[in-house]
């Protein structure tokens, strides 16, 4: 059967994630005052260090199933935050898009709560899109509702493409598409059916 991408990882033995955001940023500095001019540019990109223990062979065979069918830099696969499977203020459903041709780092929603204050935490995971076209994003600003249920989200990093109005706004269990950063990834097989392996990948833009 061919390979059909994007994959989904799997759901057990991840010990860690550790994610790193990056902005393309730059301070110019005079070497004799030291005053300096921050300078930032439209790029942003998600990076994460996923580390995997399994204590049987079949989870640790399922890991590296997955790995190698991705085959270095080439295939693609969806992924959350394990820790961040629904927002802080519990499961949040029926959240859409408000208004076509959005752009930039602040997200117009329609939600079902209305006059509710921190609908949304800094912190929360939000997705757009499906499949290939996922996208992730995280509120980095409390959000409240008004009388009509519209809430604003500020998000980073910023829209990847325009959504349409209407679009499903995902908030429990989000994912985005990632891809391996290298077609290096490390696994160890120890005494007492101890398996490890770890991987670097980062954001598809």
């Amino acid at each position: 059967m061919a390979i059909s991408y994007p994959l989904v990882i799997p759901n057990r033995g991840i010990t860690s994630i550790s994610w790193t955001n990056s902005v393309a940023s730059i301070v110019s500095r005079s070497p004799f005052t030291f005053q300096g001019q921050a300078q930032t540019y439209p790029g942003q990109i998600r990076y994460a260090q996923v580390s995997v223990e399994n204590k049987n062979r079949d989870d640790a065979e399922e890991w590296v199933g997955f790995l190698n069918a991705l085959n270095g830099c080439g295939g693609t696969f969806v992924m959350g935050d394990p820790l961040g499977v629904r927002p802080r203020r519990g499961s949040t459903t029926g959240v859409t898009v408000r208004g076509s041709g959005q752009s930039g780092s602040t997200l117009l929603v329609n939600t079902a709560q209305i006059n509710e204050t921190n609908w949304a935490s800094r912190g929360d995971w939000v997705q757009l899109g499906v499949g290939g076209n996922s996208r992730l994003y995280k509120v980095t600003m409390p959000a409240d509702t008004d009388g009509n249920g519209y809430a604003s989200l500020e998000i980073w990093p910023s829209l990847r493409t325009s959504p349409t109005d209407g679009q499903i706004v995902t908030m429990n269990n989000p994912r985005g598409l990632f891809r391996l950063s290298s077609g290096t990834f490390n696994y160890s097989e120890q005494d007492g059916c101890k398996y490890s392996l770890s991987f670097s990948c980062e954001e598809v833009i």
